[in-house]
């Protein structure tokens, strides 16, 4: 997060302090990384009764989920990193109940997977009883708003279609010569029937989205240093170490 608190002189009984010898109370994993969402037309935040209502959020807006700050029915935003999360429900589909995340490589390990059309996922002997939904987990910085370093981005099977295609634009970016860290990408939603139930959700419009422009020198720099964290993270994770 960015430090926005204003400058405070500090009490003489501090000013001869170390502040690497003193502990925080606050852990870096203690942090709420906030995602940003797409509204559907279910969702709590429609629901006026609910704890989670959004005044002024509509069906297809994007808003923070730790802010609760509406973007309307597109945003702008700065891609950092992109992976895989694989979800494990039991139950049905209809009423599914979360067990696990698995990474790419963990998922790649079980045996026998076999994607079935009626729960809408993979099932395998390795998870008895269950089945197991890909999503995409984007991490995006919202270049006009500094008040968090980066924001977790979750595309859930209905709209990885839509994800990828962004994924090939930012490579045909690439090719040009273009690092794609430096980029503002203007992303629109749209209403897209559901194949597995009868119901309507939103997505982000891949025929739409392109970009507009580039950030700034200090953005791209945190987006570098954020990816590169990441990717040691995750690479830690692999080699035997704790999950990012």
């Amino acid at each position: 997060m960015s430090d926005n608190l204003p400058e405070l002189k500090k009490p003489t009984y501090l000013q001869n302090q170390n502040p690497l010898d003193m502990e925080c109370p606050v852990d870096q994993d203690d942090i709420k990384v906030p995602f940003i969402v797409i509204a559907q037309p279910l969702g709590s935040v429609m629901k006026e009764d609910d704890p989670g209502y959004i005044d002024g959020c509509k069906a297809g807006y994007f808003y923070n989920s730790s802010t609760r700050n509406v973007y309307g029915k597109s945003v702008k935003l700065q891609f950092i990193h992109y992976f895989k999360v694989f979800n494990v429900y039991k139950g049905t589909p209809q009423a599914p109940e979360w067990v696990e995340a698995l990474s790419e490589s963990d998922f790649e390990k079980l045996p026998n997977r076999q994607f079935v059309k009626d729960v809408g996922g993979v099932m395998t002997p390795g998870k008895p009883d269950m089945f197991i939904k890909e999503n995409w987990r984007f991490v995006v910085a919202l270049p006009d708003d500094d008040t968090f370093d980066f924001m977790f981005m979750t595309v859930k099977p209905g709209g990885i279609q839509e994800a990828k295609i962004w994924v090939n634009q930012m490579y045909e970016q690439f090719k040009k010569g273009t690092n794609v860290l430096s980029l503002v990408w203007d992303i629109p939603t749209f209403s897209k029937q559901s194949k597995t139930v009868s119901a309507t959700s939103y997505q982000m419009d891949s025929s739409k989205i392109k970009p507009v422009g580039f950030v700034t020198e200090e953005a791209f720099n945190k987006a570098v240093r954020i990816r590169d964290q990441i990717k040691a993270s995750i690479a830690s994770h692999l080699s035997g170490g704790e999950e990012y």
